[in-house]
């Protein structure tokens, strides 16, 4: 029975390798094999977890409700046999391995495990969308591999998603994907499927830190899929929050701005968030704290791009700071927007004449008198009242600019 066996797994492997493109190409996503396992090889697997600790993870808040077993004994070498056998190890940008792979391919992967554990998802349970690793977090976290070892007719739901691909859910199934890229397992409405899950690193357990620069073209994948996920699905919050996450792990904190920005844009809550923040901004304001002020207004214009009031605060703010170009690019954003983002013809009037005598002032700060005049003018002719309070106000905040400087 174990050359039948052996060979059976040998030419599972060959016909796979000769037909998958997905397993063997460039791709950073789902990697699969179905039935890399067999049904006696799934049960013998669960048995290995029947005397393991029972833990009830039941963090729904987090989008988490599921039952793990962590294995604390090492990993049979045959399961180690079985996974090196049918996954093509090579690809080192894939896997984001620290060198290339070893001859001894069971030993290479076991010195990299960083968990074993089984995952047993019952009826209620799921686990919301959410990614492993991110940049600078010392895991040094790179794959997961699942195996299904549960008859696909034994439970409903329960899906699992890698960005934008579902995995199958047959017996013995075995799929590998990055731990940065999101995923998530949809409820299961019936029955109960098991999961052993097999944690990777890039580097073998004795390196305590990731080396500097390690994994770049790892991350890089990871970004571009997560900007293709967010663009698929702009309406989950969560993705848009954990690529924001990914971008501060970066020290990205532009783009990270930009993104839970539509993660607050595409909740629920949209209008608390911008209130809270506008509420925030105002008491930073208030007790002098300028650049908590203008880190409030930003998300509050970058989740609700078309209210005025909030664009005119921000551009004072900037102007402030003596942010003076960050200034000048955000007004003309603005006004290049305003007509449409404002259907009442006296708001936006009285609005286009606080910018403009905001932008003169920028103009005039800057060095450039023509244009500055310009600007004025036309402030002035749309909205006459409106132009000369936001040039009074914006004076004085000049004067105090100024002299804070000079202190």
């Amino acid at each position: 029975a174990a050359p039948r066996l052996i060979l059976y797994h040998y030419v599972l492997w060959a016909v796979h390798i000769a037909t998958s493109t997905a397993l063997n190409g460039p791709n950073y996503g789902l990697r699969s094999v179905p039935q890399a396992f067999t049904e006696e090889e799934c049960s013998a697997i669960r048995k290995i977890f029947d005397a393991c600790h029972v833990e009830v993870d039941r963090r729904e808040e987090h989008g988490i409700r599921r039952i793990n077993r962590w294995l604390k004994t090492p990993v049979p070498r045959w399961l180690l046999e079985r996974v090196s056998r049918v996954l093509t190890l090579d690809d080192i940008e894939f896997w984001g391995w620290d060198n290339a792979v070893s001859e001894d391919k069971i030993e290479f992967l076991a010195d990299r495990l960083d968990f074993v554990l089984l995952h047993e998802f019952g009826a209620g349970d799921f686990f919301d969308w959410h990614s492993d690793t991110k940049p600078g977090d010392n895991t040094w976290r790179t794959i997961n591999i699942n195996v299904i070892l549960s008859n696909s007719g034994d439970f409903e739901g329960g899906e699992l998603q890698v960005g934008e691909s579902n995995a199958t859910l047959g017996l013995g199934d075995l799929h590998a994907y990055p731990a940065a890229l999101p995923h998530k397992v949809h409820d299961i409405f019936r029955g109960i499927r098991h999961t052993l899950v097999l944690a990777l690193r890039g580097g073998p357990k004795r390196l305590s830190e990731e080396p500097l620069n390690a994994r770049d073209g790892y991350w890089r994948n990871a970004a571009l899929k997560y900007e293709t996920l967010c663009q698929k699905y702009p309406d989950i919050s969560k993705l848009h929050w954990i690529f924001g996450d990914f971008y501060t792990a970066r020290n990205d904190h532009a783009n990270a701005l930009i993104k839970y920005a539509d993660a607050y844009r595409n909740s629920e809550q949209r209008e608390q968030y911008v209130t809270a923040f506008a509420e925030s901004a105002a008491d930073h304001h208030a007790n002098g704290r300028l650049s908590e002020a203008l880190a409030d207004l930003q998300l509050c214009h970058a989740i609700d791009p078309d209210r005025t009031e909030h664009a005119v605060d921000l551009a004072i703010l900037m102007y402030s700071l003596g942010h003076l170009d960050a200034a000048r690019v955000h007004l003309d954003t603005v006004l290049t927007k305003l007509n449409h983002s404002i259907s009442d013809d006296r708001e936006r009037v009285a609005a286009e004449a606080a910018m403009r005598a905001a932008l003169s002032l920028v103009f005039k700060d800057q060095g450039h008198d023509a244009q500055a005049q310009i600007q004025r003018d036309f402030a002035i002719k749309l909205d006459p009242d409106t132009a000369h309070a936001a040039l009074e106000h914006l004076l004085a905040v000049s004067r105090t600019r100024t002299t804070t400087t000079t202190k």
